[in-house]
């Protein structure tokens, strides 16, 4: 049995474009809230007034991908969309991803199986909604891809089938480091990440101290002088190891392991058709790509599942599954027919259906409805932000106080003061952990008598649902007479309702 070659790469060829093109043209309106976050940072700071949330306050880092504060402070101080910008770099991120992971994948497939990992990961509902958010998602996944490819390929090895190693490329090792120290200034776990691969470099080597003395030691060394000086003024400015956003939603018990098992429900079928070549006597290789998953989901055990919804903060580590799922699949199939050469004969064929098989049946992807709630929600959702904004402007003096838990849009577009209700950018929440975060807060806001609360909740069908603080202020203002309430404003209706209530201070 023959694939005609024409006719396959025309075809993956098709699939490809369509997943990319159509797919990012019909989610393209999706824009996330929490990209406003690094924006209203990113506005400070081409103002001249710093990496501030509010301006003449202490510095707290409401924000988790540094990088981005930096592009859309340059797309703000030249004069450009800095959504725009954001989103068109999660785009661009997407693209590299692609082009890096079929890269990735010829060190361990033929070149017909190389593109699949590809296919599958474009097949992802949540890689394409997270690439057009306008978050750092895409970008810092291409860094890893690229990252692991020069890791790879700085340690010597070769394209499929080649099965033994060069000698050590430093200019490969040096395109590591420097790419790693990028991504650690794009997100916060990246050292962790350049950790763990040192780490399987070293292992893999079958001289590893002397490795580490001579060879490496320059790779580190590069990495250190880039990321070092970013760690140590973060560190004096913010006063903080990690982000704000980490204490908030890094280390709450109350949401343990949700992430982490929905991330294992999702690549379970995957690490199944892996286990042929995870643990092959003297083949280092699948190393490379299971750990960083088991990283994760350590690094991940007890985060707050809210804004990483469909496996965001999973994603950058989620292709090199799909190589080895591939590379499985391959095994397999040749251990039933027998070793064959390498093109498009009966092995590869049915690897490549199985591999389809797989990725259909396993695989989240976005149905009609879902591309038009993500093509009109996100539209809707900043109208209602714009009405606030409208309100505010009428209603609130110059000097107001604004207690607010959705603290995207609405802080980026306006110059108040906003007390963020859900943490991210409110450092004494973080601070003091004698009692229940939430409960302490709503405890003490009555204390500092905000002019403005705005309470932030979802209608499903019938079901008001509020954010942690929001739901204990809900109770206290509806049992004292120091607020006053003074407007509500919502989505139109279906079945999800997105409000807000606005309560003014009694003078």
């Amino acid at each position: 049995m023959i694939c005609h070659k024409k006719i396959y790469y025309a075809l993956l060829a098709a699939a490809l474009g369509y997943l990319v093109v159509l797919q990012l043209t019909a989610i393209w309106p999706f824009t996330i809230d929490d990209m406003y976050i690094s924006l209203r940072y990113a506005r400070h700071l081409a103002e001249g007034h710093g990496l501030l949330w509010n301006l003449r306050e202490a510095p707290v880092e409401g924000y988790s991908n540094y990088s981005f504060v930096l592009l859309g402070a340059l797309a703000i101080h030249l004069g450009l969309d800095p959504v725009v910008i954001l989103k068109a770099a999660g785009v661009i991120g997407l693209l590299l991803t692609i082009a890096g992971l079929y890269l990735l994948a010829r060190l361990a497939l033929p070149k017909p199986l190389a593109l699949l990992p590809s296919m599958i990961l474009l097949l992802y509902k949540g890689e394409i909604i997270w690439a057009a958010s306008g978050l750092e998602t895409a970008c810092y996944q291409a860094m890893l891809v690229y990252s692991l490819y020069f890791l790879l390929k700085g340690n010597g090895y070769q394209s499929y089938p080649e099965n033994h190693k060069k000698g050590i490329s430093t200019f490969y090792l040096i395109c590591f480091s420097v790419l790693m120290s990028i991504a650690s200034l794009t997100r916060p776990e990246a050292p962790f990440v350049f950790i763990l691969f040192s780490l399987l470099l070293i292992i893999d080597n079958p001289r590893p101290m002397q490795f580490f003395a001579t060879d490496y030691s320059l790779c580190l060394l590069i990495f250190l002088l880039i990321y070092l000086p970013y760690f140590f003024w973060r560190w004096h400015f913010f006063g903080r190891l990690f982000p704000n956003s980490v204490y908030c939603k890094g280390f709450e018990g109350h949401s343990a392991f949700s992430l982490d098992l929905t991330y294992l429900k999702l690549i379970w079928p995957f690490l199944l058709v892996s286990l042929p070549v995870l643990f092959q006597p003297r083949d280092k290789l699948s190393l490379y790509f299971w750990t960083p998953s088991a990283l994760y989901l350590i690094l991940l055990v007890q985060s707050d599942s809210v804004a990483a919804f469909y496996n965001r903060l999973f994603l950058p580590v989620l292709p090199f599954l799909f190589i080895l799922a591939v590379q499985g699949l391959y095994k397999i199939v040749r251990e039933f027919f027998g070793n064959t050469v390498d093109k498009l004969t009966g092995p590869v064929c049915i690897t490549i259906g199985l591999s389809i098989l797989l990725a259909v049946f396993f695989i989240p992807i976005f149905s009609l409805s879902e591309y038009r709630y993500f093509s009109q929600m996100p539209v809707e959702g900043e109208k209602l932000r714009d009405r606030v904004l409208q309100w505010l402007d009428v209603h609130a003096m110059p000097a107001s106080t604004v207690v607010l838990s959705d603290s995207g849009r609405i802080p980026f577009k306006s110059n108040l003061r906003f007390i963020d209700s859900y943490c991210l950018n409110n450092r004494k929440m973080t601070e003091d952990k004698s009692e229940p975060m939430y409960q302490r807060f709503c405890a003490n806001l009555f204390k500092e008598k905000p002019e403005i609360i705005i309470l932030t909740s979802l209608n499903q069908q019938g079901k008001i649902i509020y954010t942690p603080a929001d739901a204990c202020l809900k109770q206290a203002l509806t049992q004292q007479s120091l607020y006053k309430y003074k407007a509500e404003f919502k989505t139109p209706e279906a079945a999800d309702i997105y409000q807000y209530e606005i309560y003014s201070l009694n003078h």
